[in-house]
């Protein structure tokens, strides 16, 4: 009878990177990406704007191999922050309507956009054992975008507007 010959000086052999076995061919392996999750693209949106959120998700998108998909997150975020820009400005003095509304229709927008259109995809890259991504980095990219989205807002109104001459 041949017994397996144990090696009592040998490592242990262990998947350095962290990512399930490859012996088993039905079972998944783990992704090396990270994806924001709802809740980021919702930060994001309100730190930033609608655009900050549609870049977190054209973030998801692209990690998932669907640039289509990520150019259109783009492309509608971008028209959302213009007409909600535009609207805004459009409302007459006499109305007050609370900022907070401004607010809270942007970050329950953009979460169940985000829930509806990558929720199953988030779901199924963290069967596989998939990280989320940080919520502070879709913070700062929040941030950030909130920054830009404010400088060329004003630039615009600042070409827009006749120069005051005295």
């Amino acid at each position: 009878m041949d017994e397996p010959v144990i090696n009592p000086y040998q490592s242990p052999t262990s998947d350095l990177a962290g990512h399930e076995s490859s012996d088993d061919p039905n079972r998944p392996s783990r992704p090396a990406y990270a994806l924001y999750g709802f809740g980021s693209a919702a930060l994001a949106a309100a730190l930033g704007s609608l655009l900050a959120g549609g870049i977190v998700m054209a973030l998801n998108y692209r990690r998932l191999g669907r640039t289509g998909a990520a150019l259109h997150a783009l492309l509608w975020s971008t028209v959302a922050t213009v007409l909600l820009i535009v609207v805004c400005m459009m409302i007459p003095d006499e109305v007050h309507i609370p900022n907070a509304a401004f607010l809270i229709s942007q970050i329950g927008g953009m979460y169940y956009t985000a829930k509806s259109l990558q929720g199953p995809a988030i779901e199924s890259h963290q069967r596989k054992g998939g990280s989320l991504a940080s919520a502070w980095r879709a913070a700062g990219i929040g941030i950030l975008t909130g920054i830009v989205v404010a400088v060329v807002f004003v630039g615009i109104l600042m070409v827009m507007m006749p120069a005051v001459e005295e």
